[in-house]
Parts: structure tokens; sequence; C-alpha cells
């Protein structure tokens, strides 16, 4: 988790790609290369993403395709897309708490 979100790289870091594929094939559809759609917040939360449910990833899958069956190039975009999502989450988490708690977690 803390590698994906605190990684300065454009796009998921290559280990986090590897963990993607692994999570996938262990929900793909059986004797097909596809994931469902369906599937995709129970591989989210197998691999510890925050808040992945299926209001919440809805929007991030039917932004990468609109087919029932996705890649595992889709998988990775709908990855990619999401830890930004959980990244703009955690920070406004962690803001709302510095306001509460009084304390600055920018060095601002």
């Amino acid at each position: 988790v803390l590698e994906r979100q605190c990684s300065k790289a454009k796009g998921l870091p290559s280990r986090e790609k590897v963990r993607i594929v692994r999570a996938a094939r262990r929900y793909k559809l059986p004797d097909f290369s596809e994931i469902s759609r369906v599937s995709i917040p129970d591989i989210l939360v197998h691999l510890h993403y925050f808040l992945a449910s299926e209001a919440n990833v809805e929007e991030i899958v039917d932004g990468v395709s609109s087919s029932s069956c996705l890649t595992f190039p889709d998988m990775l975009d709908i990855a990619e897309a999401y830890t930004e999502k959980e990244r703009e989450e955690l920070k406004t988490a962690f803001d709302r708490s510095a306001r509460t708690n009084n304390f600055c977690l920018t060095g601002e």
C-alpha cells in the first residue's frame, strides 16, 4: 500500500502490476482469460485497496470499458485510476484529521 501511494513515478510500480495480474488470475472466469467486472471490487479488496466497494469502483470501471468482461490491461488501468482516487481519499482524511487535531502534515 505504501509503495503504491508513495511512488513518484507515473503509473503503478512494477511489483504492484505483478500483484494485480496474480490476483486477477485468481478471480478470472473459468476457462477464459477475461475478468468479470463484478469481480473488480473483490480483486481490489484482496490487494488491500482502501474503500474498494462496488459503488466506489463502478465509475472507474465504466470509464475503462463498457464490457462485462475485462482484460488484464483493463484491470491495470482500473487499478491505476483507483490508486489516484484512493490517494485523494487518504489525503482528505489526513487533512481532516490534521485540522481536527491541530497539526499539519504538509509542512505548511
